[in-house]
């Protein structure tokens, strides 16, 4: 969470290389994905549809 609403581009992909599920919910519901788009950050949202499926 912290890297997405940090918009922390390479720390999000390292954790979404190493397998980090960015559909985990926080304590208020929403996901990773969620708070990215809330706060406008489209590098994050590239890099979950960059990031290839084991």
């Amino acid at each position: 969470m912290l890297a997405a609403s940090g918009n922390h581009l390479e720390c999000i992909q390292i954790l979404l290389k190493c397998g980090a599920d960015p559909n985990i919910l926080d304590k208020d519901s929403h996901s990773c994905l969620f708070r990215a788009l809330s706060m406008d950050f489209a590098i994050f949202i590239r890099s979950c549809n960059n990031i290839e499926k084991k």
